[in-house]
């Protein structure tokens, strides 16, 4: 029994056995087991990226004149804070930060016109203890590339993941990123469905610029992100398995709900509309009933069914004489052919019998008189009287003269010939063999079939003509007949609706109800369970973020503030002087400043504590645009160069215009910097 089902189950009062308990958690994938998270760091290591500026300038003798200028900017990284600035806006520093963050996330969010300039970017993380390089070209403002490893013995490159446009980089950034940072997946209920953040929702609290401030941490709009983010990189060991079995009640929610609704849509229609039904029932019969109905109309209806299903019939029929007749012809063929056959073969056998039974009195061929001792020695030496050649002894037997020296073929011929010769003899005829009996059985029987055919379809002729005759003599009951057949049609469909309006629920509906409901007693609780242990984890963490949090505010110029108190679900209470206010309620410039103060919070707290799965990068966009004074930006980047300066992983990107701070603040290696009226790139 997991730690998780045990509480449950102590929750629900033993209402639900333990072992359904961990069947109802695995199958709805809550997490029954945790573990303090150890976080993996993420850095920039280098980045790379070129193409060719189009710029357009008024000219003299044309409209405009097309300018092309290539470019190329690359910058080496490392841990530690680093700022790229320029004196004026629109100069290239916040696309530095965006080719990262699209690097990063594998979607862009530069300005079209920059980005059909690009043509090349190449970034190098290090992830961990890994190097994970992303490198693509761009084509019309479309990514094609791979992303890349290094192997840990230099000994070449190992491709992650290609890709050809945004949809495909998103995904190989959320596979490569997700599994190397040891993160989970977000589970969250959105627009009536079960859904799973992940890396889009994290990479997106690792950067903060004026056009995110909606959302304390992160850049997604969904309300409880930004909670299940905190308790991610704050180090709650229960904050996944809270956020799936919260969705997972919502979902079990949705099932009941829709299985609620379709009961009281059943119900409804037939409180409200069996009245209806019943009404639609008894105008069908009315007007049924109000048609006349006679013999003659029965019949008439009775032979317009018929005409159709005897014209089947006789067809049919015909297919099957036309068969038989067929095989009638080519049986008396086969028949004719057999007696010819027979016919010469008897012939043939009496041709020798007479030309056997002869008695020579001299040769054919000399004239040699036959002498009386030649016939006794044909019957006693066994020669032929004529040409005394030895004769066959058992061939003599039958009465048969045939040479012992003839042809084995001439034997058989000239016995067979003996043995039909003597059958006809007997019998007075000529008797067929079985071939021909079997013949004339066959045309017998082919004969007598046909014959019952063609009778039954002369019948089925007269039955169909006086059906046919029937319905035209009928043609006036046609409409009738039709009309008729619409009422009863009509009453049907009235009489089918109400039939289902009186169909109760199944039992079956009944009890998926009511496992749908145990199940959601059983999430609630783990719900309930995982909620006070993150509780529980968090509030001496959040005490301690919300004192760091007014400390930096403070210094980031909101002298007015007392303190701020950071709730569990990413809520900041803010009070200055006597008035408490929601972070969602300051004014812009106020919101900059306390999502800055909290992310560089988490940040110490996270490489403090070395628990919470913040990886310790942080990209900041202008953290001077919303009136932040010369002083305040001051302290902030001072704060956040004291952040960077707490860990040798920790690193901190800035784009900003008031670049007259960063000499006195970073090296000149950790800034890039436009010269007066110039770009970065």
């Amino acid at each position: 029994m997991s730690e998780l089902g045990r509480a449950v189950t102590e929750k629900l009062k033993g209402a639900v056995p333990e072992e359904e308990v961990e069947v109802i958690l695995r199958d709805s994938r809550v997490t029954v087991s945790a573990a303090v998270p150890t976080p993996v760091r993420l850095r920039v290591e280098e980045i790379e990226f070129s193409g060719v500026k189009r710029l357009r300038q008024p000219d003299a003798d044309v409209t405009e004149l097309t300018i092309r200028e290539p470019f190329k900017f690359s910058w080496c990284m490392g841990p530690g804070l680093y700022v790229v600035g320029s004196h004026e806006n629109l100069r290239g520093k916040s696309t530095v930060l965006e080719v990262i963050r699209w690097a990063l996330r594998g979607r862009s969010r530069l300005a079209e016109d920059v980005r059909s300039w690009l043509e090349h970017v190449r970034v190098v993380f290090m992830v961990g203890e890994e190097h994970v390089i992303v490198d693509f070209a761009v084509h019309a403002g479309r990514p094609q590339g791979t992303v890349r490893r290094e192997n840990p013995s230099g000994s070449g490159q190992v491709e992650l993941a290609r890709f050809d446009d945004e949809d495909a980089f998103e995904q190989a950034m959320d596979a490569v990123m997700m599994t190397r940072l040891h993160l989970q997946r977000i589970a969250a209920w959105q627009e009536d469905q079960a859904i799973e953040h992940a890396w889009t929702a994290y990479s997106g609290a690792l950067s903060i610029s004026s056009r995110g401030l909606d959302f304390l941490l992160g850049d997604i709009a969904y309300s409880g992100m930004a909670s299940r983010l905190l308790q991610m990189f704050v180090g709650a060991a229960w904050a996944a398995s809270r956020a799936q079995a919260a969705t997972a009640v919502k979902t079990v929610e949705a099932a009941i709900q829709r299985l609620q609704q379709q009961a009281d849509q059943n119900q409804q229609a037939t409180a409200a509309k069996r009245a209806d039904a019943e009404t639609a029932v008894k105008a069908a019969q009315e007007a049924l009933s109000e048609l006349p109905y006679s013999d003659q109309l029965q019949k008439a209806e009775d032979a317009v069914v018929q005409v159709p299903r005897l014209g089947v019939q006789i067809t049919n029929l015909r297919l099957q004489l036309e068969g038989l007749r067929d095989t009638e012809r080519e049986t008396r063929k086969q028949l004719q052919e057999e007696q010819k056959r027979k016919h010469a073969q008897l012939e043939d056998a009496l041709a020798r019998r007479f030309f056997n039974a002869l008695r020579p009195t001299a040769c054919p061929r000399c004239a040699a008189p036959v002498t009386e001792e030649r016939r006794v020695q044909e019957s006693q030496g066994h020669e032929c009287s004529v040409c005394t050649t030895d004769l066959d002894l058992e061939a003599f037997g039958q009465e048969v003269l045939v040479a012992a020296s003839a042809p084995p073929q001439e034997r058989e011929a000239a016995l067979r010939s003996a043995t039909l010769t003597t059958r006809a003899q007997d019998d007075g005829e000529d008797a067929p063999e079985d071939g021909e009996t079997a013949l004339r059985q066959a045309l017998d029987s082919t004969s007598r079939a046909a014959d019952g055919i063609e009778a039954q379809l002369r019948a089925l002729i007269e039955q169909r003509d006086e059906v046919a005759a029937l319905v035209h003599a009928g043609g006036e009951f046609a409409d009738l007949l039709q009309r008729r057949h619409n009422a009863e049609l009509a009453l049907a469909r009235a009489q089918g609706a109400l039939d289902a309006l009186e169909s109760p629920a199944t039992p079956g509906e009944a009890a998926e109800h009511e496992v749908l409901k145990r199940r959601r007693d059983v999430l609630k609780a783990a719900e309930k369970v995982t909620a006070a242990w993150v509780q529980d984890a968090q509030r001496e963490a959040l005490a301690e973020l919300s004192r760091e949090i007014a400390t930096l505010a403070r210094n980031f110029g909101m002298q007015e503030l007392v303190s701020v108190e950071l709730g569990g679900g990413a809520t900041l209470k803010v009070r200055k002087t006597d008035v408490t206010t929601p972070y969602s309620k300051c004014v812009p410039g106020e919101q900059l400043r306390l999502k800055v103060a909290t992310a560089v919070a988490l940040l110490r707290a996270g490489f403090t504590t070395q628990i919470g799965r913040h990886p310790g990068l942080l990209l900041v966009d202008s953290p001077g645009s919303e009136e932040a004074t010369k002083t305040s930006l001051d302290a902030m980047l001072h704060a956040l160069q004291d952040v960077a300066a707490d860990s040798t992983q920790m690193q901190i990107i800035i784009a900003t215009t008031r670049t007259e701070l960063l000499d006195d603040l970073i090296t000149e290696e950790r800034q890039r910097v436009a010269p007066p009226g110039g770009y970065v790139w």
